[in-house]
């Protein structure tokens, strides 16, 4: 799949060339305090091309998927007048959109289109253009900065046109099956980054924390809790959830004396995974164990041992943990907490009524707090509504694309997010059981780990304000549609031992081969 030299290639690099030195030639003329930017915007510019050109665009998204996360609102903010405002995770991604355009030139990369899956996906970013355009893309001056979750703009960036982005890179960046291997070395090495701040969190050791502003107790919510550089519990959570399952499954496919590190980095996850005191995280856990248990052994006596060793392992945690499960402090993981149920519920409700006032298009993405604020449910002084859901976003994903995008909307997302779970059923499928590799229907299992973990947290809370859940799903959800469309025009007979990658990218190159 790897683009081969030729003539036409190389006169892309040459007018690449070309263009670069004309960019120099301004230099000249710009003042010499802006001349250090622009050198290191062209500098960085090089160096991905370079990245792109002898390793691989995954790379690259998978650095803006840990920087989005680091290195976020909160670590470093622009603000430009007129504009909005500039982040380093933004910035990161419209370079590398610029190096994926300029590779596509070069023919390092070849495009993709999915079609079902692009198509909703691109319905589904335009019309939430369209909803934040007609509700207005700055956040509302009655909103108090403090309560405020973000200005439309922000969700319209972070939750969908990012994501987006990522995903039809993802699509068009699969080459090979150790590409892969690259994924959940990532997950190994973020799991292992967030392990370190969330233990010195927990227990008060400072000088593991970093970025410091983690610590800053203004900033963000859950304070309480383990919430790591996301500053919210829930997404920490499900990351750690995400890396625990990657490391199980590359500690599965290395060598021995590699393998026990990576299983002894996993120890502490459970354990974080327990002090985010976040119910739809500790579900997304027990569920995801169920299908990793269920689906990545061969022979049904290792699930049966393996479904015991969990029924037990959770009555010992629940029994030793009593007290503070049954507490009505959330604070503490109490479950029985009913403020929490209370305000989940009659914000669903508020999300109905506006909906049924707003069918086609909503009340305007990033809109719900202040129409859930006008509704008839929340003027009732002495409603549970009123008491427990002022100033509260809607907690469910789909619920929320309903108030504020319309039925059409919340159908683009729903078609998006089941449309990915139908490609990667019909990609396990195409994977014959004897494949070998990083490349095998354990891996498509581990992406339905993924999409099981995102769908029970995007059902407890909201989700589309976060760049880092929504471009971890997509990217993983992209590759999985790359991959399928890499495999589609193959025959599902391999030899035994023969990796499913290795034999469509021969297949590939072979000439007259579909692409």
């Amino acid at each position: 799949m790897d683009a081969q030299a030729s003539p036409h290639n190389s006169l892309n690099i040459a007018i690449v060339l070309a263009l670069a030195a004309a960019v120099c030639v301004p230099l000249f003329f710009l003042p010499p305090a802006a001349v250090p930017w622009v050198l290191g915007s062209i500098g960085a510019l090089a160096g991905g091309l370079l990245l792109i050109h002898y390793g691989n665009l995954l790379t690259l998204l998978l650095v803006w998927l840990a920087v989005a996360s680091v290195f976020s609102t909160f670590f470093w903010t622009l603000e430009v007048p007129g504009f909005f405002n500039l982040t380093a995770d933004r910035i990161l991604l419209v370079g590398i959109v610029a190096l994926f355009v300029i590779a596509v030139f070069l023919g390092r990369v070849q495009l993709r289109w999915p079609p079902v899956v692009g198509t909703i996906l691109v319905l589904l970013v335009g019309w939430c253009a369209l909803a934040a355009q007609l509700g207005g893309w700055r956040a509302s001056p009655m909103l108090d900065a403090q309560v405020a979750i973000g200005p439309p703009y922000y969700r319209f960036f972070a939750g969908f046109l990012f994501p987006a982005a990522v995903f039809f890179m993802a699509v068009c960046a699969v080459r090979n099956e150790r590409q892969i291997r690259t994924l959940l070395t990532f997950f190994t090495l973020f799991g292992l980054y967030l392990t370190i701040v969330g233990l010195g969190e927990k227990f008060g050791w400072d000088a593991l924390v970093w970025p410091k502003y983690i610590l800053d107790p203004t900033l963000g919510i859950h304070q309480e809790r383990v919430r790591g550089p996301f500053l919210n519990a829930p997404d920490m959570g499900l990351t750690l959830v995400i890396c625990l399952f990657a490391n199980l499954l590359l500690a599965s496919k290395t060598r021995f004396w590699l393998a026990i590190p990576i299983v002894l980095i996993s120890l502490p996850l459970p354990l974080l995974i327990a002090w985010t005191l976040t119910r739809s995280i500790w579900l997304a856990f027990l569920v995801c164990s169920l299908v990793a248990i269920w689906l990545w052994p061969r022979t049904r006596h290792i699930r049966y041992v393996l479904t015991m060793l969990l029924v037990a392992g959770l009555v010992v945690a629940v029994a030793v943990n009593w007290d503070r499960l049954t507490s009505p402090q959330r604070e503490r993981g109490g479950v029985t907490a009913k403020e929490p149920i209370i305000n989940r519920t009659e914000l669903a409700m508020v999300s109905l009524e506006l909906a049924a006032d707003h069918p086609l298009a909503g009340v305007g993405l990033g809109r719900f707090q202040e129409a859930a604020g006008q509704s008839e449910r929340m003027r009732r002084i002495a409603s549970p509504a009123a008491t427990y859901g002022s100033y509260a976003v809607e907690h469910n994903n789909f619920l929320s694309m309903l108030a504020e995008t319309g039925v059409v909307g919340a159908a683009a997302y729903l078609m998006l997010v089941f449309g990915l779970l139908a490609v990667s059923i019909r990609l396990y499928r195409i994977i014959p059981p004897t494949a070998v590799g990083y490349f095998d229907r354990r891996f498509v299992v581990f992406f339905w780990i993924v999409w099981t973990a995102f769908f029970i947290d995007s059902m407890f809370r909201l989700t589309t304000s976060s760049p880092f859940p929504n471009g971890m799903f997509l990217l993983t959800g992209g590759l999985v549609v790359g991959l399928y469309h890499q495999l589609r025009p193959q025959p599902t007979g391999l030899a035994p031992g023969r990796t499913a990658v290795s034999h469509a990218v021969r297949s590939a190159d072979r000439p007259g081969a579909a692409r």
